[in-house]
């Protein structure tokens, strides 16, 4: 494929992406300028950051379509969100992030017997209570923000946690398979985490479809 080729290529695609356009504003009805504002545009890509202007708004553009979660957060507000499907060319307007005071979530992360785990990382926490969407912890680490890790004692703490949420949790490391904890209230006391000894798997992946 020659230069000009992949240079049509490149610009048919980003005509074909969409937009997410949108305000943030905190529970007072205020804008909140100046907040980070972050799109996952997909599992499996990167995700985006923004920040909100004077007025509170925000902007994405050229964005593959497909499911974005897009959340925000500002000093002394935890995440607020949105889930957004997102067609080809889509410009989806008028999304609107509203913030609350933040509070901070702790527990611990223990075996099945009852011994701390150290070096656990919350990767993921989801909104699910007045709000639908996920924040990716571990990817927004590229941006500063700090994933929870549990300390030899096992304990770990959560900030950011918007007051009167709901949340779910994925907790991960190394030696250990991945759990998903559902249905904690914001004001949760004595979060407890057990986490299980990993194995490994292999197989092959076939496809039935004929050729």
């Amino acid at each position: 494929m020659g230069v000009a080729c992949i240079i049509w290529a490149m610009s048919h695609l980003a005509a074909l992406g969409g937009s997410v356009e949108g305000v943030v504003v905190l529970d007072t009805g205020a804008p909140a300028v100046h907040a980070d504002v972050f799109i996952e545009p997909g599992l499996g890509r990167k995700v985006l950051q923004s920040k909100t202007d004077s007025n509170g708004r925000f902007s994405f553009s050229e964005l593959p379509p497909g499911q974005c979660g897009v959340f925000a957060r500002a000093e002394g507000y935890g995440w607020g969100g949105v889930h957004v499907p997102l067609a080809v060319e889509q410009q989806a307007t008028g999304i609107q992030i509203q913030l609350v005071p933040a509070v901070t979530l702790q527990g611990t992360v223990e075996t099945a017997k009852g011994k701390p785990i150290d070096l656990a990382q919350v990767s993921r926490i989801a909104l699910t209570g007045n709000t639908k969407v996920a924040i990716p912890l571990a990817k927004l680490k590229a941006f500063g923000v700090q994933v929870p890790t549990s300390d030899r004692d096992g304990r770990f703490s959560i900030p950011d946690v918007p007051h009167g949420e709901t949340l779910a949790i994925k907790v991960s490391h190394g030696l250990f398979a991945q759990k998903g904890v559902r249905d904690i209230a914001w004001d949760a006391r004595d979060l407890k985490v057990t986490m299980y000894r990993g194995v490994s798997l292999s197989g092959e992946v076939f496809s039935n479809t004929e050729q």
